[in-house]
């Protein structure tokens, strides 16, 4: 391998390389492989070229214009639903006043008799609300009136956006419309659910929850319900009261005998819940319950001043600092039996001194903020001692209240004999909140949460409802976000500029609603993470001119300066970010009538490209699937099942090409680009007649910017699959101009591998800058393009050398570990980073500084994700070890001109390589920059008690949100709907079809490959049927015409009828 070098120009690859040995023999052949054989099965010419010939318009945006409008769009939302809560306060009001109507338990509702409604996602009564009853509330509490109906329903048809209607009484009693069917009678209490909490007692809450652990705790209640022991209870009590609270509140637990226990954290997350309160965010509350509640034990003594002590040493740590809400102070106590500190020796009388005395002196540092509730459980506990502590009154063990330091406020003290309804018990400490505190008469818009009902993130937008003075429940309205924020959500206007949402109130500061580099509410399953704006737009001319104006309610003129642009370099969770400047204006406005923030940042001469439409002449037509950002309504397009009609109207509009059509679901531009993008099935048919490959491609795409994506052959997707956002497409955005090789994949989810070959499709424009259009793509068989490999290099099947590809983040396309079979176990292909495979290359890479560890920061999940990019771009040089006389493997690594692939050559000089990288994915080992380590994820710098980032703009940046790809519907037997009924469209009889084998050979490389002259490789369907939400869809074949002489030969795939149809030879039925 030692070369020689020969300065001369490269004349054969028209690539400004040094022409040396290495480069004829190695990288010369394999360019001209991937130009010559792979780029012309997606495009006989190139697409961009045919791109420029087509006529664009271009339209600079107007960011006052677009901002105002965005804000206009979230106002009119919010309006339109706050009216309805309004008006179905009034009616609740009014109904006290008014005959009350007995409305079925949602328990007993029969399903049969419910109409399935996908705004809903579930089956409901449109003509009735149903109740739900607590378990312990009062089943003859006040009942609704026919009026509260009429407006519900009402409000239902005017409000699209609107979700669930409900009222929820203080008895315990819950009317919710529309009525839907529950499994259980008394599994729900409204009255401990955060949106109830929040309206009831809207001011913020620090609160310690106090658990006696003691030994006597271990008794059991074999009468309750539950079944378990006191601990058991109790724990079931501490739980439902976290839950009940909301992120603006903040938490603490601690479990006392003879010493405290507090949550210590782990690696994963922080010690602070030791030393202070915690935000009660969906991330601590789960931490505090799955790992420190539920993991108490019950031993030992029980030593009430310990306890005390460190309940107020968490309230002393956390009290508000100047500017900050303040919040009420609370601890909730919970014991079953007398105090033992100090032991036998010291007398009881004086033990409860002792105690006083403490709570007295603590709470008078805190200027006697604190209130106290207790809770005696069982026959056992000292009455009359609880009740003193919870009143704070030291009288009769001669200690005086320090009343210089503000009064005293006496809490409430509960017996709980029946220790099964501990948990509503000690969960409604609340109601003494409620009681004392003005409950707002202005909509609280509560924290967004998952909706119980499978609806996604959701907020309640809640009234409290009083008569005569008196608190008598709250109403509320339940709202998505993905409705709410479509407008800003779905934005894309433009290559760079983007729009984000935030709040401004003072219970939420900065929290981000939606931002790109947050997960969209959509793409949300689990508890959401919410972040400060400053986590993500951390430049500090946004912080002190742009937030600071905003959020203190002062005009925020547009500011222009260069800003920070973060978009994927492919997988998201594999390959990370890259991060450039952009000159930016920056408009922000306040949403009236709500706490809202919208932004708009708009990338300086920034403009929205459209095909011409007027003039579109071809009538060239193709099967296509279009994606949320095509229609103008995202929201109402993934909600609602196409019927007839919309199929119909649909290629209709497609079809239509005098202009006279008119459809407003989809935006403008779509039509057009889908008629310009037929074409491409001109050059995918011929180049299939040129080219003797077809049966090793499984899949051809094109996605462009604005939704449209074709797919050949078709496949059964979900229609909300986001084409725009898979790997593939990110990768070749990031590789503009060149073939951008992928790792491979399961292409049919049965160990058939392939490697998806991408390509931008782009525009030229006055400024000599591409403009990004869209990109196309091929899916390859890996075995074939090995095959290929190793016929351009026969060197590559000697027995001392073997070849690899690998990409710009070091993953490996194709290597040789990858075809060899061990037994019937296949191995393992599918992002292997060169790490893992090749460790001595990597960390001599690593040593010369060509392959760079970088990170960003996952805020969802509150990961850095380590990932690693390639830094060997020129031609004038390669990576190698040739010097090493003592390394087990030498190598020489060089940049495959035109793409974002790199080609290795190995050669083995030892027997066994020992030499080894760090491997695990899930945590990473390795902290040094020059330490080989696969690509692995590290917890990040986050404040977990007060839920706070802090960043820099010079720390590591965001990571791009991922989302769930690659949904397929599945065949349920269940749902399957008189299938005979449903037409084929194209008959196929797939046992027709003929088989033959093909060997194809090369030195030690073999294999056998059937393929099927009827079907794709591998693929053959017959009639396929499927009733979802009541869709019916049909099988159609997509044909493509193989001409032999006079002969004609059919291959078929199959798509969905709902994928617009819009070819003359591919007809199809409904």
């Amino acid at each position: 391998m030692g070369l020689d070098i020969d300065y001369r120009l490269c004349q054969v690859c028209d690539m400004m390389a040094v022409e040396d040995e290495y480069h004829f023999i190695m990288i010369c052949p394999l360019y001209e492989m991937l130009r010559k054989r792979f780029i012309p099965i997606w495009a006989y010419t190139n697409p961009s070229d045919y791109f420029n010939e087509l006529d664009f318009k271009s339209d600079n945006l107007m960011g006052a214009e677009t901002v105002a409008k965005l804000k206009n769009a979230l106002a009119n939302k919010i309006d339109g639903n706050v009216q309805a809560l309004m008006d179905l306060s009034n009616a609740v009001e009014a109904s006290f006043q008014e005959p009350e109507v007995s409305f079925p338990e949602c328990c007993k509702l029969n399903d049969d008799d419910l109409e399935y409604y996908p705004r809903l996602r579930k089956k409901i009564d449109f003509e009735n609300p149903c109740l739900r009853y607590a378990k312990y509330g009062d089943r003859g509490g006040r009942m609704l009136s026919d009026g509260v109906l009429s407006v519900m329903k009402t409000n239902f048809e005017k409000n699209r956006e609107l979700k669930w209607q409900y009222f929820g009484s203080e008895e315990g009693v819950f009317t919710f419309y529309p009525g839907t069917s529950r499994a259980l009678c008394d599994d729900y209490d409204h009255r401990f659910r955060p949106w109830y909490v929040e309206t009831a007692t809207p001011e913020p809450k620090n609160v310690v929850i106090v658990m006696d652990a003691s030994g006597s705790m271990q008794r059991a209640f074999p009468h309750c319900e539950q079944q378990g022991t006191l601990m058991h209870i109790a724990k079931s009590a501490s739980i439902d009261v976290l839950r009940t609270m909301n992120p603006i509140d903040k938490v603490g637990v601690i479990a006392f005998s003879d010493g405290v226990r507090v949550p210590s954290g782990d690696d994963e997350t922080s010690d602070c819940y030791g030393y202070q309160l915690a935000s009660a965010t969906p991330l601590n509350i789960n931490y505090l319950i799955s790992d420190f509640v539920n993991t108490i034990s019950d031993n030992g003594d029980t030593h009430y001043i310990t306890a005390f002590e460190k309940a107020f040493d968490l309230l002393e740590a956390s009290q508000p600092v100047e500017g900050e809400l303040q919040r009420d102070q609370v601890i909730l106590f919970l014991t079953d039996g007398e105090p033992t500190d100090g032991g036998e020796s010291v007398s009881l009388l004086e033990k409860k001194r002792n105690i006083i005395h403490t709570i007295v002196r603590r709470n008078a540092k805190m200027n006697n903020e604190v209130v106290i509730f207790t809770f005696g459980l069982g026959e056992d506990p000292d009455h009359q001692f609880l009740r003193h502590i919870a009143e704070q009154d030291g009288t009769v063990y001669n200690v005086q209240r320090n009343n210089t330091a503000g009064e005293v406020t006496p809490g409430h003290y509960k017996h709980v004999s029946d220790a099964c309804k501990l948990r509503t018990i000690m969960a409604s400490y609340y109601d003494f909140f409620s009681h004392r505190t003005q409950q707002s008469d202005s909509p609280v818009f509560s924290v967004p949460y998952q909706g119980a009902t499978g609806t996604g993130l959701m907020t309640t937008v809640a009234l409290p409802v009083k008569y005569d003075g008196q608190l008598k429940g709250v109403v509320g309205v339940d709202i998505t976000l993905d409705d709410l924020l479509s407008d800003v959500t779905f934005f894309k206007e433009g290559d760079l500029s983007y729009a984000f949402i935030y709040e401004s109130g003072t219970k939420a500061e900065g929290r981000t609603l939606m931002h790109p580099l947050a997960p969209a509410p959509i793409r949300i399953q689990d508890d959401p993470v919410f972040v400060h704006i400053w986590s993500l737009e951390r430049d500090n001319i946004f912080r002190s001119n742009i937030y600071g104006n905003v959020t203190s309610g002062h005009d925020s003129s547009p500011l222009t300066f260069h800003s920070k642009r973060t978009m994927s370099r492919g997988n998201w969770v594999k390959e990370g970010v890259r991060v450039f400047e952009v000159e930016s204006t920056y408009f922000c406005d306040a949403v009236v009538g709500s706490e809202y923030v919208v932004c708009l940042v708009l990338a300086v001469g920034d403009s929205q490209t459209d095909l011409d439409s007027e003039k579109i002449t071809t009538t060239e037509k193709s099967t296509v699937q279009f994606g949320t950002i095509a229609f103008n309504d995202p929201i109402k397009f993934m909600i609602f099942d196409e019927d007839d009609d919309s199929v119909t109207r649909f290629q209709r509009y497609m079809n239509d090409n005098t202009g006279d059509v008119i459809d407003d679901d989809f935006k403008e531009g779509i039509r057009s680009m889908v008629w310009a993008t037929s074409k491409v099935d001109d050059l995918w048919k011929e180049s299939d007649d040129v080219f003797s490959m077809k049966e090793y491609v499984y899949y051809r795409h094109l996605v462009t910017e604005n939704g449209v994506y074709r797919r050949y052959p078709g496949m059964m997707l979900k229609k909300t699959f986001p084409a725009t956002q898979t790997s593939w497409y990110q990768r070749a955005k990031s590789n503009v101009g060149r073939i951008t090789l992928s790792p491979p994949f399961d292409v049919t989810g049965n160990k058939k591998f392939a490697i998806t070959m991408s390509h931008t499709i782009t525009l030229s424009q006055p400024s000599n800058q591409e403009k990004i259009m869209g990109a196309m793509s091929m899916d390859v068989d890996m075995d074939y393009f090995y095959y290929i490999l190793n016929t351009t290099y026969p060197q590559c099947n000697e027995e001392s050398y073997s070849c690899f590809i690998m990409d710009n983040s070091g993953y490996l396309v194709v290597h040789p570990d990858f075809f060899v079979n061990s037994g019937k176990n296949t191995p393992d292909v599918v992002d292997i980073h060169v790490s893992e495979i090749e460790p001595t290359i990597a960390k001599d890479l690593l040593r010369q500084g060509f392959l760079i560890k970088q990170e960003c920061v996952d805020l969802q999940y509150v990961k850095y994700l380590h990932f690693h990019e390639v830094h060997l771009q020129t031609h004038l040089s390669d990576a190698d070890n040739l010097d090493d006389d003592n390394a087990c493997k030498l190598y020489e690594l060089t940049h495959i001109p035109g793409s974002n692939a790199f080609l290795g050559i190995v050669k083995k000089v030892c027997h066994e390589d020992i030499s080894c990288c760090s491997c695990f994915t899930s945590r990473c080992q390795n902290n040094c920059q020059s330490q080989c380590e696969c690509p692995c994820r590290s917890p990040a710098d986050y404040d977990y008690c007060n839920d706070f980032y802090e960043f820099t703009s010079d720390d590591a940046p965001s990571c791009t949100p991922g989302c769930h790809l690659f949904e397929s519907y599945s065949f349920d037997e269940d749902i399957v709907l008189e299938h005979e009924r449903l037409p084929v469209c194209v008959q196929v009889d797939c046992a027709l079809k003929t088989q033959r084998q093909r060997k194809e050979s090369n030195n030690n490389f073999k294999r056998v490959k059937t393929i099927s002259s009827y079907t794709y490789p591998g693929i053959c369907w017959d009639r396929w049927w499927l009733s979802c939400n009541r869709r019916l869809y049909c099988v159609i074949r997509h044909t493509n015409i193989e001409k032999t002489g006079s002969e004609k030969t059919k291959t078929s795939a199959t798509t969905l009828i709902r994928s617009i149809n819009t070819s003359g030879s591919r007809k199809s039925e409904r």
